[in-house]
C-alpha cells in the first residue's frame, strides 16, 4: 500500500489477464474512448494458451460489466 506523499506511477491498461491456482481471470478499465473488443481479447488469450481454459459467457458478461476488479472466467465442465 502507497503512503501518502509517496509518487506512484498509474498506468492505463484497459484490460488484464491473470492465472492464479489453475483459475483465469480478467479485469476491465475500459472507458468510452479505449477500443478493445472481445476479438482482442480472445487474440490475448490464445496467444498465452488460456483460450481453452475460458467461459466465453463469462468473458462476455465481464467486458461489458466492465467491473473494474479481476473476474474468475475458467471454464468449469458442468456435468
Amino acid at each position: 500500500m502507497a503512503q501518502k506523499g509517496m509518487p506512484v506511477w498509474v498506468i492505463n491498461q484497459p484490460v488484464k489477464i491473470g492465472a492464479k491456482g489453475g483459475r483465469i481471470f480478467v479485469e476491465f478499465h475500459c472507458q468510452s474512448s479505449d477500443t478493445v473488443g472481445v476479438g482482442d481479447i480472445l487474440q490475448l488469450m490464445a496467444d498465452r494458451g488460456m483460450l481453452h481454459l475460458i467461459d466465453m459467457g463469462k468473458l462476455v458478461r465481464a467486458y461489458y460489466e466492465n467491473k473494474g476488479y479481476p473476474v474468475e472466467i475458467t471454464w468449469n465442465e458442468r456435468k
